[in-house]
């Protein structure tokens, strides 16, 4: 379904980001509206967007997103996560412009996906992840093998440096986030987490490949704002690992974006800026 975007990525002043909402429709209406009176019209989710699933309200929904966003004057780009349905997704068509359209408002972000914003500046996008809860998950039901990142992903996604990367995952070696799945270990059985891990190392090959100065992505529900030198073949470079927390009142969870400087602003879904440590658990 080839659509002409009301707003394009490409040509966004501000871009809002929007960490995991899980086909929360209460929270993405109130996140998308504080966004909008911070005058932001391009919108990307960055993973486990949860409103193409198969459920008897899913479509509905779609319905209910798509007029909110039409009486807002927005476009909603979304990453795929790991808690996607693969099967429904994948059946939509790729248009020729890259982009997976599924209302006139509303579209996917493929593995791979590139273009420039503001500034000249170059943007990628990387979806994918693997679920650690994948034991409590059901093979076509609740789980599909199409989240993990394949090499024919990191082929389509390329050696070419990128300024952003829009992601669901995030790299290796951020020491605020291993920190914190280390306390969480005890959760999961060994299986899961190396599996998990396997997704992560596989996201982060794609990270070195792209070599982004900033890369923003979710899946792992707590909100991290850090900078971290890497060594790669070509030299060391400096990037600024964001995570964005899940939905939720006082969370780390939305996002702006200023394509001109690469400015990155945090805010709650109410629309104050986030503060570490006031969140609602």
């Amino acid at each position: 379904m080839a659509m002409t975007p009301r707003h394009e990525l490409a040509q966004a002043e501000k871009i809002g980001l929007l960490g995991d909402v899980h086909g929360d429709l209460r929270h993405v209406f109130a996140a998308i509206s504080m966004l909008r009176a911070k005058g932001v019209s391009v919108i990307v989710q960055l993973g486990d967007f949860g409103f193409i699933w198969n459920h008897s309200q899913a479509n509905l929904s779609l319905s209910r997103l798509e007029d909110h966003l039409n009486g807002r004057d927005q476009t909603m780009y979304f990453v795929d996560g790991n808690h996607e349905n693969f099967h429904l997704l994948t059946a939509r068509p790729v248009s020729p412009d890259g982009i997976r359209w599924i209302r006139t408002n509303i579209a996917h972000l493929p593995r791979g996906y590139r273009t420039r914003i503001q500034g000249g500046r170059s943007l990628a996008v990387l979806g994918g992840a693997n679920s650690i809860d994948i034991a409590h998950r059901r093979r076509g039901f609740t789980w599909w093998e199409q989240e993990q990142i394949t090499q024919d992903d990191l082929n389509a996604l390329g050696n070419e440096h990128a300024a952003v990367m829009l992601s669901h995952d995030a790299p290796m070696g951020v020491p605020t986030l291993d920190v914190r799945l280390r306390s969480g270990d005890k959760y999961w059985p060994p299986a899961a987490i190396e599996y998990a891990r396997e997704g992560r190392k596989t996201f982060h090959r794609g990270f070195m490949q792209v070599r982004p100065q900033l890369s923003i992505g979710g899946h792992y529900h707590h909100f991290v704002d850090e900078t971290v030198t890497y060594e790669s073949p070509d030299g060391s470079f400096t990037s600024r690992v964001v995570v964005l927390d899940q939905q939720g009142e006082h969370r780390g969870n939305c996002a702006i974006l200023t394509t001109s400087t690469l400015n990155l602003e945090v805010f709650d879904v109410e629309g104050g800026p986030y503060q570490e440590g006031t969140r609602d658990d």
